[in-house]
């Protein structure tokens, strides 16, 4: 009979142990997943506010280029001479700006490889328009070949630019 008990003993210790050990499983399973979502959810909230950041920085680009009335008048006629240093101070800056707006829409691409559905459908109907509207201009056109050429941007963002210039662009 003693030998029964202790037997009864060990298994129902047993058992408890094993519950124990699911439970205390199941709980440290449940805090590393409200962790990794509290983790997603932050950089879900650094990502839009750096698109936003991003967005406001190509408004601020868009003032800029309504101030200067002389880069607004040369979209169609200028072009990007050879050297870049004996380029008159406002063919200088129309490159700059070229360039700000290649550094901006690169950064906005990139960031549409994150798994972020709200930032894809915002590349889709708020950023493929102004990239397309910006392909559009000759003097895009060529500070792009230079950029291109100095291999200043990630390959997948040089393929989908060059789409766009070949009219043959989709949302990837």
């Amino acid at each position: 009979m003693v030998q029964f008990t202790i037997d009864v003993l060990v298994q129902i210790v047993e058992i408890l142990l094993f519950l124990v050990n699911i439970l205390v499983l199941v709980l440290l399973y449940r805090q590393i997943k409200l962790q990794k979502e509290a983790m997603e959810r932050q950089k879900g909230v650094i990502a839009m506010n750096t698109y936003n950041e991003m967005f406001k920085s190509y408004a601020h680009l868009l003032e800029l280029q309504i101030s200067y009335k002389e880069i607004e008048d040369g979209w169609k006629k200028w072009e990007a001479p050879s050297g870049f240093c004996k380029m008159p101070s406002s063919a200088r800056n129309k490159y700059r700006l070229v360039r700000l707006a290649f550094d901006l829409f690169e950064r906005a691409y990139l960031l549409t490889q994150n798994d972020f559905d709200w930032i894809k459908n915002d590349w889709e109907n708020r950023w493929v328009p102004l990239v397309k509207a910006w392909c559009a201009h000759e003097m895009f056109e060529n500070v792009w070949n230079d950029c291109k050429q100095a291999r200043l941007y990630s390959e997948t963002f040089i393929n989908y630019v060059e789409a766009q210039l070949d009219g043959t662009a989709q949302y990837q």
